[in-house]
């Protein structure tokens, strides 16, 4: 059965999304990301204040932290003077501090993501959170398994949710626990919007839900965004789409409020009695806010005066110890810490210094022997080589990093 929505592109909808999600890529390879990348477009006040009323995300002090670094001499009262003058040309800055030092601050503004999903505990009194995250997690996690579980996730052809139908169907249980949803899952014609249906009810509310409900676990929605886009972050490849898994979220949803209500279950529509704010509406900016704003750019220029002033006072300039036999520059990662101290245990005239970085040269590196490469270079940058290692003089009869040893009764106990 399809279900006619009007005004609503879900598509589109996914989009943008995944566009505010964290991208949280599979963590073996190196992880780069601007957390306000999709925000770029604002200057970076708007994108903090954007991102603190939408999403709940604390990118500044509290007014009471910036008046407590001013009254410790971190923030430099010639500084704020001078930042709020430049802003605010025609008013009094010693009347401004005064109101600020006499303002309670003690009730801020709550973000407008999670309002709406938030009546089903409120009018329902239902929490889906605790009824369907642990065992969407734990099938997230046979699903997306790199090697080592005990046992493999029976994988189709068509992704995720094709795969899930095939387990349910050759399976004596079900991971459902009303045949309603089960046979939701098995039609194959259903689709997201059918499910959006019977869960929120009222299309014009369909966005905003999906936000809500994704966002209440940002990380395992970022990191399938991520395989989604880049399917080559996992060794073992897994095809997944951040649709399918709103699709499994949604029916473990339904399969909830059936199991709790019966036919007397009822979408959200039915219960709440608002109209969601539009996530990254505009406002007027808050004294709260501007109050944050001018205190922060207060304290980075106090900070720079500071270091600039140590800079230019200082009269000792480092040279070059001639006794150096040399110095080496590494990137930071989970090898060059031990590969430095072994190079300062064996020449102790040596200097080495770690940095993060790649020196330009993007690659996939695959050891001796080993089954796979892994990308070393920023997430956003396609390697163009590939560094392999040879003539290793042990041979390893299987990949040491994923093994199943530790499955077994006596062996797991032992290791243990």
């Amino acid at each position: 059965m399809k279900v006619l929505i009007e005004n609503f592109d879900l598509d589109a909808c996914i989009h943008d999304l995944a566009h505010y999600l964290p991208a949280q890529a599979p963590l073996k390879d190196f992880i780069h990301h601007n957390t306000l990348h999709a925000f770029q477009h604002d200057s970076f006040f708007q994108a903090l204040a954007k991102a603190s009323r939408g999403l709940g995300y604390k990118s500044l002090l509290h007014p009471l932290e910036y008046l407590k670094m001013l009254e410790e001499g971190r923030i430099s009262e010639a500084k704020l003077k001078s930042v709020f003058l430049s802003k605010n040309p025609d008013k009094q800055f010693e009347s401004w501090l005064t109101q600020v030092k006499n303002s309670p601050f003690d009730v801020s503004e709550k973000p407008r993501i999670g309002t709406l999903r938030a009546n089903w505990k409120k009018k329902a009194r239902i929490d889906l959170d605790s009824m369907v995250h642990p065992l969407l997690f734990r099938i997230l996690c046979s699903y997306l398994d790199q090697g080592i579980a005990s046992w493999k996730f029976p994988l189709v052809n068509g992704g995720f949710i094709a795969s899930i139908r095939s387990m349910e169907r050759n399976s004596l249980t079900s991971i459902f626990r009303t045949e309603q949803a089960r046979n939701l899952l098995l039609d194959e014609t259903v689709d997201v919007y059918e499910l959006l249906d019977c869960v929120v009810g009222r299309n014009t509310w369909f966005e905003s839900y999906l936000y809500d409900q994704q966002f209440g676990h940002a990380g395992w929605s970022g990191l399938v965004a991520t395989v989604e886009m880049h399917p080559h972050t996992l060794i073992d490849h897994r095809p997944i789409t951040l649709k399918q898994l709103i699709h499994l979220e949604l029916l473990l949803e339904y399969d909830a409020l059936i199991y709790q209500f019966g036919k007397k279950a009822t979408p959200l529509s039915s219960l709440a009695d608002f109209t969601p704010q539009p996530l990254f509406e505009d406002v007027p900016k808050s004294f709260f806010e501007d109050v944050q704003e001018l205190f922060q750019e207060a304290f980075e220029w106090s900070y720079y005066d500071q270091v600039l002033q140590g800079i230019r006072q200082s009269s000792a300039y480092t040279h070059v110890n001639e006794s150096v036999s040399f110095q080496a520059i590494f990137c930071i990662d989970d090898r060059e810490c031990s590969l430095r101290r072994h190079l300062e245990a064996t020449d102790s005239f040596c200097q080495t210094y770690g940095t993060p970085g790649f020196f330009g040269v993007e690659f996939y590196f695959k050891s001796d022997q080993g089954k796979h490469y892994t990308k070393l270079c920023p997430a956003p940058v396609s390697p163009k080589y590939l560094i392999r290692e040879t003539e290793s003089s042990y041979r390893r009869e299987q990949d040491a990093l994923i093994q199943q040893r530790s499955h077994s009764m006596f062996k797991g106990w032992f290791i243990s």
